[in-house]
């Protein structure tokens, strides 16, 4: 019995390896999904099992009786297909999204997904069981088992959940068991097939995987990924990076400087969550070039970090609050008296904390300091000095910082905070309102002596150097296009604080049909054309376009370009890369500050397009230009190195053999370099090669060109005669060489 069960499994190892690799890829694929989590995993792994023993057998039916096999499979296959599209359906009714879109994103939103699930159980390990059986055992393809063993991979990547490193060592070991058991019977196994046909089933294959990898939306806090990055796409810190990274700009940056592939990290963040850091603003737009120009007169005046903090470290709302509060007992009536609501003063604010973050550059030097829209500080520990312009751009003069530095940010911007204290009515002023009302409570204050005179003081100055900001770009205002001002006037028509204009503003853009696009080149870049005719640009589009429908109905707002920081491992840390370089605007709001408001749409946005329903998802699909990078360079180099290995290493090869010659006795050298020229009038069409005699041989290289009687004779008697004479090697070795240059020459009739 044994015996019998070694036989068989030396008979049939590599349908065995095969059959265990299409099972290890199904079962990866279960566990990216969590199938454990809805089906029994004592359920999940013997049906898998006994489901893919079915599936070799029918393959194996269809090897080996072409007619009745196809018949079958054909059938199996139909069947399993109607039973999918009857799942997917029933699913789709049930979970309101369909099977791709689930198995793209795992289903964030559906709970359990039992018939996904069992979509899954039916797809997967057929497709496994088909294509593993035919490249092991139809046509011997090790490229494309490899291929698809990459599929789990890209899967995980795609929907951001873990894959077991068990599976992936077993689908490794696998994909090598079976290349050596292959090479031991290639010539047995393979069967041959045309080269059209290998280079038709070549290219489909890498295109799948290059539309896998490629057009599919990656989700890059994936486990794993960021070591991917770093190894392929430049998230390392020892890559350089232009100078328009490090210093600050005489004028904004275009859709090319929001576009970018590479993942160079130049910071890690530490301490509060924030949503946007940025380097520097810009003042005026320039129609006819189409970009933004900084202020000269505000980018030189400037103050010291410690000047700047004695004023905005009163800026917090609920000193705010507490001011109001103080003045009304000073003065009852004080409130009513301006016109703010009970509600606004009576509201508790919790959260509004001074927050800090911690900036570590990594290997990356710039001349500025990242900051916030109200920024309240700055914090560096060197010594050298650096400065802070008044629309909150912080920066050294002289150099940039260590490209190793570190230093702190402190700011008040909690939005729960922010948002209570508008939704209460504590922004429902104009400028001039918001003026009068900051001075009446210092005076009250200061005629008290109250601490939070200061408070009023702070607010006060913000809101008149907000003012004169205004008053700068007026001038520059009066060229915003009427189509520009029209639109603006049309959104915001019936509102009267400037909140629920700004608010109005950017919610337009992302429920009017406008596309983020990085790739997009419009035939025009004026802020008119995007917003009548492409929608459809980058961040820098969107910001430009903002800013100036605001500024048109009297909003007082600045462009600014920073960064969006990524989410780090804790929800303490987080990441600034290259490609998170972001243009927004920020908007000044009386009695609140500087706040930032998001007119770029997400990729998730891009789905009003005048499209069917069901073709919105794909539309989402956008080039993951990283990935395909990525793809591309592993291709190159993979045939680079493919045609490198086909052209080296016969030349090795023979260059090795021939210092082996010069090596060996004379009669094993005679015997050794005859055996290799039957070896390659084999592979040259010389079918009887080795039946051939030493003499019979010769006289065929000699029809052909080529006289080596001489080694022929020297070979014939060492293998037959009773004695030997050592010749002269270089007759050998020339002999040698003459046979394989004409064996090369040599075509079959």
């Amino acid at each position: 019995m044994r015996e019998k069960i070694v036989t068989f499994f030396e008979k049939n190892s590599v349908i065995l390896i095969s059959y265990a690799l299409a099972l290890t890829l199904s079962l990866s694929i279960f566990t990216i999904y969590d199938c454990a989590g809805t089906i029994p995993i004592w359920i999940i792994f013997p049906a898998t099992a006994v489901f893919c023993i079915i599936l070799y057998l029918v393959c194996n039916l269809a090897d080996n009786h072409h007619f009745t096999g196809g018949v079958v499979i054909a059938f199996v296959t139909f069947l399993l297909a109607r039973l999918f599209t009857t799942v997917s359906q029933i699913g789709l009714s049930r979970y309101e999204v369909g099977f791709l879109e689930w198995l793209l994103t795992k289903g964030s939103d559906v709970d359990g997904a039992f018939y996904y699930m069992l979509g899954l159980f039916l797809f997967f390990p057929t497709f496994f069981c088909i294509t593993v059986y035919y490249f092991s055992q139809t046509l011997y393809r090790m490229f494309f088992l490899t291929l698809l063993s990459l599929i789990p991979c890209v899967l995980y990547v795609k929907v951001m959940s873990e894959i077991n490193n068990v599976y992936l060592i077993l689908i490794a070991l696998l994909n090598v068991g079976i290349f050596i058991m292959h090479q031991r019977k290639r010539e047995e196994k393979v069967k041959k097939i045309g080269g059209f046909a290998t280079v038709a089933s070549s290219v489909t294959f890498i295109l799948l995987l290059f539309l896998v990898t490629s057009f599919i939306p990656k989700v890059t806090e994936t486990p794993y990924y960021d070591d991917f990055e770093d190894l392929f796409m430049g998230g390392d810190t020892s890559s350089d990076i232009s100078s328009s990274f490090s210093e600050l700009g005489d004028y904004s940056g275009d859709a090319s400087g929001f576009f970018s592939i590479s993942n160079r990290k130049l910071y890690t963040l530490a301490g509060d969550e924030i949503s946007y850091l940025k380097r520097q603003n810009f003042d005026y737009y320039d129609f006819k070039k189409n970009r933004w120009y900084a202020d000269k007169e505000l980018a030189a005046t400037t103050s010291t970090p410690d000047e700047w903090f004695t004023i905005h470290q009163y800026l917090s709302l609920s000193g705010l609050r507490n001011a109001i509060l103080a003045a009304e007992e000073y003065e009852p009536g004080f409130i009513s008296s301006h016109g703010i609501k009970e509600s606004t003063i009576r509201t508790k604010f919790n959260t509004d904390s001074l927050h800090t973050i911690r900036v570590q550059a990594e290997n990356f030097g710039a001349i500025y300091y990242l900051s916030t829209s109200n920024c309240v500080n700055v914090m560096v520990s060197r010594d050298e000095p650096y400065y802070v312009t008044p629309s909150g751009t912080f920066f050294s003069e002289s150099t940039p910082h260590d490209k190793d530095f570190s230093y702190s940010i402190q700011f008040y911007n909690d939005p729960l905070t922010q948002s209570t204290w508008i939704k209460n009515g504590g922004s429902d002023f104009t400028s001039k309102e918001a003026v009068a009302f900051l001075s009446d409570l210092r005076k009250v204050l200061s005629d008290h002596d109250d601490l939070l005179a200061n408070v009023a003081t702070a607010f006060l100055r913000q809101q008149v150097d907000a003012d004169y900001y205004h008053s700068l770009c007026e001038e520059n205002n009066e060229q915003i296009p009427e189509e520009i001002h029209e639109l603006a006037l049309q959104i915001t028509e019936g509102l009267e604080n400037d909140y629920d204009k700004a608010s109005a503003l950017a919610e337009y853009f992302h429920t009017s049909g406008f596309v983020y696009d990085l790739g997009y080149r419009a035939p025009s870049k004026s802020p008119v054309y995007f917003l009548t005719q492409s929608k459809r640009g980058t961040c820098s589009d969107y910001a430009t376009a903002y800013t100036l429908m605001a500024r048109s109905v009297g909003l007082t707002v600045r462009y600014a370009e920073g960064y969006v920081p990524e989410h780090g491992e804790m929800y303490w840390q987080h990441t600034i890369k290259s490609k998170n370089s972001h243009a927004y605007p920020e908007v000044f709001i009386p009695n609140v500050g500087w706040m930032v408001f998001e007119p770029t749409v997400s990729l998730e946005d891009n789905t009003e397009t005048g499209f069917p329903s069901f073709l919105n998802f794909f539309l989402k699909f956008r080039m993951d230009y990283g990935l395909v990078g990525v793809v591309v360079a592993f291709l190159v180099f993979l045939f680079v190195l493919l045609f490198v290995i086909r052209i080296l290493a016969p030349l090795l090869g023979e260059g090795i053999f021939r210092i082996r010659l010069f090596l060996l006795k004379p009669d094993k050298a005679a015997v050794t370099a005859y055996g290799r020229i039957v070896k390659k009038g084999q592979h040259h069409g010389i079918s009887d090669a080795t039946k051939k005699t030493p003499y019979e041989m010769a006289e065929f290289l000699s029809s052909i060109g080529c006289d080596i009687h001489e080694m022929c004779y020297l070979v014939e008697k060492v293998l037959y005669g009773s004695g030997f004479c050592a010749p002269d090697k270089s007759v050998i070795t020339s002999c040698y060489k003459l046979a394989s240059k004409a064996l090369l020459r040599y075509r079959k009739p």
